[in-house]
């Protein structure tokens, strides 16, 4: 008894200490556990958890590592159950083949997926993966929970398969977990499908959303409109109807939570406006828009500070009409001019364009005026209306309908920018009066109007020259007679002038040369026809000349010959037509300082050309020189519009400079100056002691004068020579500075009598020296040789003391040279001013410049 107990305890003992056997890893056609002696023999597969229905039974391939199950298609469509026992062989062939395989090792479930997120409404949803149906209570039962609570999902029998396994989902919403076994080893997270919608309208205050998956409890629902909450009227698994009251055309953003499910994105939907009609001014046109008024729902904006109007023609062409005002049924607004015809439109409200299309017409044509009104009894009538269009458009027409037909003779020569007043050209017609309607890009006017031309007249005449050129005449609506020998009369004059005849209708009268306005009368074989006027050709100024400062000759044509008709206004001012030709006209400028515009007019006839110019020369006064030297001193004379002048040139027609000396008769006209940027610069060589007077004349004639004077006279060195001249004279030398060319040289005695009178030569020396030389009898001078008497030089007007005294040293007469030699300091006390200028010969000069020579070099006999 005590033997078969042991040998039981031994193989308990033994199973529990090679019981130790793990899943390792497993696929859908492989499973692996790791082993230890001994060998797992092989693993029954039962239906119930107490293992007693056997389903199938596996034979591993084993060794010391591993024990590995191979599934093949078939095994792998019915490995599934609830409990799986494995057998053991120990030694010595001893079996125990009871031993289950725990949770830890079992084969759950693997890659299990749901072919689609079920429906709010519920259906069938196919669940697939491998292992699905191992260790669970149904094979026709799958496990759910949701908030806590758990529920069952049916699995179809019909064509079972553990590894596509179709559910049969209930109607439900939100979040839930799924478990294909019941230990929930393996949970899917999942939930109802998101609530879709796939079309949206509105209308009567709801809003009515067409979709899936919107559950049927509005309790579990949440609705928001552009992020407000929506009333919510009804709810279905696919429709939802919200409460929302509006009368303004928007964008509408709606979102829809379904538990704790939303929208994947945020449905937009427009509340279009719904344009029935629309109305336009009388006066509305695509080249002038106007204001336009479009009624139906829908027809304001919530922006209304800021409302943009747009319609879309349907061609895709975008019209601006600038907001005016709106109401729910109506909006307003100025429609801007456009390009091409508009037939019908869409409305756009800010960014909600209308789906639907309505008519549109711009304002119809209308004649305003009675009659046409007939231009100078010419071919030419012009009429007053609205919406005449425009003459230059190209993608549209516009014509003039002759008793409701086109006729293509009716010429139209203009249309306003505003399109209310047309003129237009009839071609020659016999009737008595013309009925006339426009149609204005197909659109015909709402009315018409007789016009009654007149049987005969005359269009505009030509403007013929004042020289004598014919005057040209039209006749028109004349085809029930013929122009024979025409004439006409001029002005109260009864004297016919014959026409020569050019046309049935055209003729030439020869109204001979003339200026100004006159009427005339139109005969036909002596027979009055007509009364009208013309006027000779205006005045045309072609260029200019300037005779001196102020004298101007304007050149031309149609200026007639008579001065008294000659209206002149220069630089603003009136002036007299001194000369007039048919192509000339001279005047005087009331100043030499005048420039500005011309305005002529002959006769009441005013000029062609505007803005003509003449700009006359000026002197604007002398440019300050305190420096003139009796050598080379320089002038100039600032003046303004100058003519040109080069020095060496003819300046006889431009500009002269003349200088005159006070102590000199006779006038010296320079030409050696310059006249560039309005500047007059005269060089002034050898000049005159004193002061001189300098005039500028232009163009001939005087325009001013200066009076200046040269730099006064020094002495340089401070030295008289007296040497013994001969002949019982004295001979004196003095040398200095700008003495000028002087007229009279004199010594006086300090008493004022005169003991000197000499004339003097001049040289002016490159040293800066001038010298002037006398001889004086020595007789005359004998008593003031011991008088100590104060000698005074005079140059020119002007007389300078010598403050040293003069005196003579005695020598032996023997009629040898000899010399008296006196330094003297020469001062000058005030004196006026002199000033000179005089151009001296150089052969002259060069005489005198030897002279000096000699005497420096000590040549000279005293």
């Amino acid at each position: 008894m005590k033997k078969p107990i042991i040998c039981i305890f031994f193989i308990f003992f033994i199973s529990k200490i090679y019981s130790k056997q793990s899943l390792v890893y497993y696929n859908r056609s492989y499973i692996e556990f790791d082993t230890e002696y001994p060998r797992s023999n092989n693993f029954t597969l039962y239906d119930d958890y107490d293992c007693k229905n056997i389903k199938e039974v596996y034979s591993p391939e084993c060794d010391t590592e591993k024990c590995v199950i191979k599934l093949d298609e078939n095994q792998i469509k019915n490995f599934y159950g609830n409990c799986i026992l494995r057998c053991y062989i120990f030694p010595p062939a001893i079996s125990f083949c009871n031993k289950p395989v725990d949770t830890d090792s079992f084969m759950f479930s693997i890659n299990p997926s749901l072919s689609k997120l079920p429906s709010t409404e519920g259906g069938k949803v196919q669940l697939t993966g491998n292992y699905l149906r191992n260790y669970v209570d149904d094979y026709y039962v799958v496990e759910g929970a949701k908030l806590g609570m758990e529920f069952k999902i049916s699995v179809d029998k019909e064509n079972f398969d553990p590894e596509n396994l179709t559910l049969n989902f209930p109607p439900g919403y939100g979040s839930f977990i799924l478990s294909p076994d019941l230990m929930y080893k393996k949970e899917m997270n999942l939930n109802y499908a998101p609530p879709y919608i796939s079309q949206c309208n509105y209308k009567d205050s709801i809003i009515t959303l067409v979709g899936l998956n919107f559950y049927n409890n509005p309790s579990v629902a949440h609705v928001t409109i552009n992020g407000i909450n929506a009333s919510i009227a009804s709810i279905d698994h696919r429709l939802l109807k919200l409460n929302y009251v509006t009368g303004y055309s928007q964008i509408l953003n709606i979102n829809v939570t379904i538990g704790d499910i939303s929208l994947e994105n945020i449905y937009t939907f427009d509340i279009k406006p719904q344009p029935v009609s629309i109305s336009t001014t009388v006066s509305t046109s695509k080249y002038n828009g106007g204001i336009i008024a479009i009624t139906g729902s829908y027809m304001s904006s919530s922006q209304t500070s800021s409302t943009n109007v747009t319609l879309i023609s349907s061609d895709n062409k975008n019209y601006n009409c600038e907001y005016i005002s709106s109401t729910t049924s109506q909006i307003v607004c100025l429609l801007e001019p456009g390009e091409g015809l508009i037939n019908k439109i869409k409305i756009k409200i800010d960014e909600i364009e209308s789906t639907t299309e309505i008519n549109f017409k711009y304002g119809v044509p209308h004649f305003t005026s009675s009659t046409a009104i007939q231009i100078d009894r010419t071919n030419e009538f012009s009429i007053t209306g609205i919406n005449f269009g425009n003459n230059n458009e190209r993608n549209g027409t516009i014509k003039l309908l002759r008793n409701g037909k086109e006729n293509k003779g009716i010429e139209i020569t203009s249309i306003s920018n505003d399109e209310t007043k047309l003129s237009f050209k009839l071609p020659n017609i016999c009737e008595t009066s013309v009925k006339l309607s426009i149609e204005v890009n197909d659109v015909i006017s709402n009315n018409n109007i007789t016009i009654t031309p007149q049987p005969t007249f005359i269009l505009a005449p030509s403007r013929p020259l004042t020289n004598g050129s014919s005057l040209h005449i039209d006749k028109y609506f004349s085809c029930k007679e013929i122009i024979v020998k025409p004439s006409i009369t001029v002005d109260n004059s009864n004297n016919h002038i014959d026409c020569t005849l050019l046309s049935n209708t055209e003729t030439s009268c020869n109204v001979g040369a003339g200026t100004g306005k006159h009427s005339f009368k139109f005969y036909v074989d002596g027979i009055e026809k007509i009364n009208s006027l013309f006027e000779y050709a205006p005045p045309t100024l072609v260029s200019h000349i300037v005779n001196g400062l102020k004298t101007i000759t304007l050149t031309g044509n149609n200026f007639g010959n008579d001065s008294s008709k000659c209206n002149l206004i220069f630089a603003n001012k009136n002036a007299t037509c001194k000369a007039i030709s048919d192509t000339t006209i001279t005047f005087n400028a009331d100043s030499q300082y005048d420039y500005g515009n011309v305005n002529l007019i002959i006769d009441s006839i005013p000029m062609s050309n505007e803005n003509y110019k003449i700009m006359l020369p000026s002197i604007i006064g002398l440019v300050k020189d305190n420096n003139i030297s009796t050598r080379n001193g320089t002038v100039c004379i600032s003046a303004s519009r100058l003519p040109e002048t080069k020095s060496g040139v003819n300046n006889s027609n431009n500009v002269t400079v003349e200088l005159k000396s006070h102590l000199k008769d006779g006038t010296n006209t320079f030409k050696d100056y310059n006249v560039s940027n309005n500047m007059i610069c005269v060089l002034l060589n050898d000049g005159y002691v004193g002061t001189f007077d300098l005039s500028v004349f232009i163009y001939n004639e005087f325009i001013s004068k200066y009076t200046l004077s040269y730099n006064k006279p020094s002495f340089n060195n401070s030295l008289i020579n007296i040497k013994d001249g001969g002949n019982k004279t004295y001979q004196f030398e003095v040398y200095g500075n700008e003495f000028g060319e002087p007229f009279e040289i004199h010594f006086n005695s300090s008493k004022g009598d005169l003991i000197m009178n000499c004339t003097f030569n001049i040289s002016i020396q490159h040293n800066n020296k001038d010298l002037y030389n006398c001889s004086y009898s020595k007789i005359n001078i004998d008593p003031i040789k011991d008088g100590n008497e104060h000698l005074y030089l005079k140059i020119g007007e002007s007389k300078y003391p010598i403050n040293s005294t003069l005196n003579f040293e005695k020598k032996k007469s023997d009629n040898k040279s000899s010399t008296l030699k006196k330094a003297l300091i020469p001062t000058f006390v005030g004196g006026a001013a002199l000033c000179a200028a005089a151009f001296i010969g150089y052969k002259y000069r060069e005489n005198i410049f030897k002279k000096i020579d000699k005497l420096k070099n000590g040549k000279s006999n005293v």
